[in-house]
């Protein structure tokens, strides 16, 4: 995803692959308990979550092969100065571990609150 939206909306395309995430796994617990009460069987609603696993695969094949075209003829080779390293956590701003810790408590409360919610409905 990097190479495809370099120097331009990296963040809103991440963003945006986040939120598809999780919106499946809300899916996911909203509907498996629906499908097992009309159904009653485990394996159906096993069947029903390897089928989506499949097509998720299959989908990240695809994307491999789109990747492998894009990056058809550019070079790999990476400047010191765009190398990760280890240290470098060091020099992220508190804006960022402020919102990563925000994004943490979030995501534990929600879906804290999602396992128990199915219960409510």
């Amino acid at each position: 995803v990097n190479h495809w939206f370099k120097n331009k909306e990296l963040s809103t395309a991440l963003g945006i692959s986040l939120i598809i995430c999780r919106l499946g796994s809300s899916l996911n617990s909203y509907l498996s308990p629906y499908y097992f009460e009309e159904t009653k069987s485990t394996a159906t609603v096993s069947g029903i979550g390897f089928g989506w696993v499949v097509i998720s695969f299959l989908c990240g094949l695809a994307l491999i092969k789109m990747d492998q075209k894009y990056l058809k003829g550019e070079d790999d080779v990476v400047d010191e100065d765009e190398q990760i390293r280890c240290s470098d956590v060091k020099k992220l701003n508190s804006n960022f571990w402020f919102l990563y810790i925000n994004a943490i408590l979030c995501f534990m409360s929600f879906f804290s609150w999602l396992n128990i919610a199915n219960k409510y409905l």
